[in-house]
């Protein structure tokens, strides 16, 4: 009895090593110029390629050189009114970020919150 209780806290420590050496999934690649903590959380876009506004705000990405997962969102194809999408956007309309836990709805509003939250480049759109 007395060895297998000498034997527990090894195999503990072992197993908290290995969680330590664990790298994060899929962290690495989200490390933009951080201002605030909240600029290396998981960003995501859902937007049409054809619509206007949509690429104002993919431009704005662009150029700021952050990395986001894009989404096409078919309008033509109604998916806009999808239960999906309507939970994203009661509006249903593109496009839409997620930051974190930030959804930001509209595309003035989307380039301002990418102003505010990433230093670095500059586009007004007026």
């Amino acid at each position: 009895a007395m060895a297998a209780a000498q034997g527990e806290p090894a195999v503990g420590e072992r197993c908290r090593e290995m969680e330590v050496r664990r790298p994060q999934e899929g962290d690495g690649a989200l490390q933009v110029v951080p201002k605030p903590e909240s600029t290396l959380e998981k960003m995501v876009l859902y937007h049409w390629s054809q619509s206007f506004s949509s690429q104002k705000v993919r431009l704005v990405i662009a150029e700021k050189g952050l990395k986001c997962e894009e989404y096409d969102v078919n309008l033509p194809l109604s998916e806009h009114n999808e239960p999906w999408f309507m939970r994203l956007n009661p509006a249903g309309e593109v496009p839409v970020l997620i930051h974190g836990d930030n959804i930001i709805c509209e595309s003035t509003q989307i380039i301002d919150y990418l102003e505010n939250t990433f230093e670095g480049g500059n586009i007004m759109f007026q």
